[in-house]
Parts: structure tokens; sequence; C-alpha cells
């Protein structure tokens, strides 16, 4: 089921609004090769250069199709590598981030008061990215679609049409994360610490 949408933006929003000169796309530690296709189809392209982009980064994780390195698509240079040791500096870089829906990155982008525009990874199995990425709509942090709808998503984004993320409750945003999607994210992170463990 796809996430609520977000209500129309109201009228006489300025130009600017829609003005994103470097994205940062990002699918964590696991492979998401749909997403880095999507992200240099000729649509997505097209609608990059509606929003004045003129950078993209792709952290492409453990991807068996794309390698590291830097490429062109309908004339915006983008920059794809694996991983790095600390994202900071690709999140400060970026005015427009779209990845996966994990709750590390979730948390990492609001918390600098980025666009965000998650896309689930509907492939994983027992993930919570589709309940994480509704979550986030709802409350209006930043906008969520799936992949086959993600264009239609793109052309709703701006920065004006989210809300400035709570970054000092930190455990009210959990508490709601836990009553929307019906689990503990702390419990759930204190048990993937321990099959790391084991």
């Amino acid at each position: 089921m796809d996430p609520p949408q977000s209500p129309a933006p109201p009228e006489g929003i300025p130009d600017d609004d829609r003005i994103f000169p470097n994205v940062f796309v990002t699918v964590g530690t696991t492979s998401f090769d749909c997403l880095i296709t999507w992200a240099q189809d000729q649509e997505t392209t097209k609608q990059f250069k509606n929003l004045g982009v003129q950078g993209v980064k792709l952290q492409i994780g453990s991807s068996k199709l794309y390698n590291e390195g830097t490429r062109t698509f309908g004339n915006i240079p983008y920059e794809f590598y694996s991983y790095k040791s600390n994202l900071s500096e690709d999140y400060e870089w970026a005015d427009l981030i779209i990845g996966h829906a994990g709750a590390g990155t979730v948390l990492d982008v609001l918390d600098r008061g980025k666009t965000l525009f998650v896309i689930p990874n509907e492939s994983l199995m027992d993930n919570h990215q589709i309940e994480l990425g509704e979550f986030i709509q709802s409350e209006c942090y930043g906008y969520s679609s799936s992949l086959d709808k993600a264009h239609s998503m793109m052309s709703r984004i701006r920065r004006g049409g989210i809300q400035k993320f709570p970054s000092r409750n930190i455990q009210g945003f959990l508490e709601g994360v836990e009553e929307t999607m019906n689990f503990d994210p702390i419990e759930l992170m204190l048990a993937k610490s321990r099959d790391r463990r084991t």
C-alpha cells in the first residue's frame, strides 16, 4: 500500500523552493540496484534538470551492476562510490537526499534539516522501510513513495513542503515510529547489535 500523498503546495511558493543543486542518493549497505538505475534514467535526469541539479553523488552499497567512478547523464555529472566510513560530508553537501528508508539514514538526514525523499527497498525481507516511509510522509517530515511512483512524487518535492524534524525530541520520534510500525526500534537495534556479536 502506498503512503498518503502530501498536500498540494500552497500558491505562490517561490521558484527557489524547487531548486536543489546537489543531490545525494544512498542505498545503505545492501544492494538496491533498482534505485541506482532509476536515479540515472532519462525521466529522472530530466526532472533533475528541472530542479536545477548540477551534481549527483550515488552511494551504491553492495551493487553487483554498478562500479565506482564518474559518469555524465543528461549533462549532469554523477559520482558513484560504494562505501564511506562516514556520510556526514555528503549529507551536508546535498540539498536533496534520496534514499532507502533505513532508520539510520532517515535520522541522520532529518536531524540536519535536509529535504528527504525515501524510496523503500521492498526487496528486503522482514524490514520496516515501507512503514517508516509511511510514517515520514504522514508526519510531513519528508517524501516517500514506491519506486514505480517515484517520478510522480519527484514533481511534488519542494523545500517548503516539509515540517521541521524535532531534533531535540528523538524519544518522541521513536515513540511515533513504534506506535505507527508496531515494533520497538530501540529493541530492534539492540537485537541487531547482539546478532553481530554472536
